[in-house]
This record gives structure tokens, sequence and C-alpha cells, in this order.
């Protein structure tokens, strides 16, 4: 539990200090905004994926924005993958589908930032850390989120929560870079 949580907390030190280093760039033209197609990022989270306690977990993902097709905000599809520890004995391994409507009240078609709503679905791929020889179990998985993404230039931090299955529910926090 002990290195579990030193984990967590080196992933948050790093978030903290790429915000911070995004902070500090010069403003980004809006036109060039318009050209920043896709995001990558990491993020880390608890949630209540065990019968027994909550888990911690931290992952990778990548969202890349569609073309405009709405009046009103902008659509992303992206890919997730998520390793969360129950602290007990359970371990997860999930790999997720996205598909995220964001909204900007302040620019409503421009940016990938803002408010978001975000569907997720995959498998999920458990395991009982207990056991030497525990063979894994594999089943579905589908969340719903919301959140808010707030830019600093190129670089973003975004909180979020979710509920769902497997995990009942959970929230998070990532940061990341806009490509």
């Amino acid at each position: 539990m002990k290195r579990t949580l030193q984990k967590v907390g080196t992933v948050v030190c790093f978030m903290m200090v790429i915000t911070a280093l995004g902070a500090q760039e010069a403003e980004v033209p809006e036109q060039t905004a318009q050209k920043e197609r896709c995001s990558i990022g990491i993020s880390a989270e608890a949630n209540m994926n065990s019968p027994e306690k909550a888990g911690m977990g931290s992952g990778l993902y990548a969202l890349f924005l569609l073309p405009d097709g709405v009046k009103t905000g902008r659509f992303q599809l992206g890919l997730k993958a998520l390793y969360t520890y129950g602290f007990y004995n359970y371990h997860m391994l999930g790999s997720m589908l996205l598909v995220r409507w964001n909204y900007d009240f302040n620019r409503p078609q421009t940016t990938d930032s803002g408010l978001f709503i975000q569907a997720e679905g995959g498998i999920n791929l458990g395991w009982d850390g207990q056991k030497d020889a525990a063979k894994p179990f594999v089943y579905g998985l589908g969340n719903i989120a919301i959140g808010y993404r707030h830019p600093f230039n190129r670089f973003f931090i975004e909180p979020y929560v979710y509920i769902g299955y497997p995990a009942l529910f959970g929230g998070g926090f990532s940061m990341g870079v806009r490509l």
C-alpha cells in the first residue's frame, strides 16, 4: 500500500510540474488552437471497483477531435487504458473506447476545452492478487463521466467524476498536452 501511494504521489507531482510549465508559456493565438486536433494525457483516480475498499488507479489516454458537425460544442473519440489496485487484493486493467462532447461557454465552437460529458465502453481484466495462480476474469465495462477541461495554452488539466460498471463510482484528475 505504501508503494502504491508513493507512485500516486509521484504522478500527481509530475502533473503539477507540467501544469506549471504550461501556465508560463506565451498565449497561443486562436488560429493555432484550431489546428490542435488531438490530445494525450495521464490520469490518477480513486474508484469503488472492489467490494471491500476503494481503489486507486492511473492510466493513459488519447483523444482525437472530430470535424465540426454540431453548432454547440465539439465531439472527440479516444482510447484509454487504466490500471487500478484495490489495496486489499483486487487488480484491474481496463481498456476503453471514449466518446466525448465538449462545450466551452466562452468559445463554444473553437476548442476541445470546457465542460464535457463522456461515455466509456470496453473490457476489464481483473485478478485476485492474494492467490498465486489466480486466473484472470474478463468482463464488460461502461461508464458515464462528467468533468471540466481547463486549458493552459497547449497543456490542460481536467477533474472528473463518473458512475458505471464495474466501478460503481469514481473520480480523478487528468493532465496532458494538446497536439
